[in-house]
């Protein structure tokens, strides 16, 4: 049981790891093709607002 759940953390963790370098990637791209550092925190910035707007729907409808 406890190796499974270790295993389990570790592909999890290993999922993780590849979202959030594929996510610095297309991050790194998209600065290099603008070539501005207040374009990208903008773009960042706005990706945040959505994701939370999202989450606030999620728990509003639980309710």
């Amino acid at each position: 049981m406890h190796v499974i759940f270790r295993d389990f953390q570790v592909r999890t963790y290993n999922f993780m790891e590849v979202g959030l370098l594929r996510y610095l990637l297309l991050i790194i791209n998209v600065s290099c093709v603008i070539d501005s550092d207040f374009i990208l925190l903008r773009l960042v910035f706005f990706i945040y607002k959505n994701v939370k707007r999202r989450l606030v729907k999620r728990t509003c409808r639980k309710r």
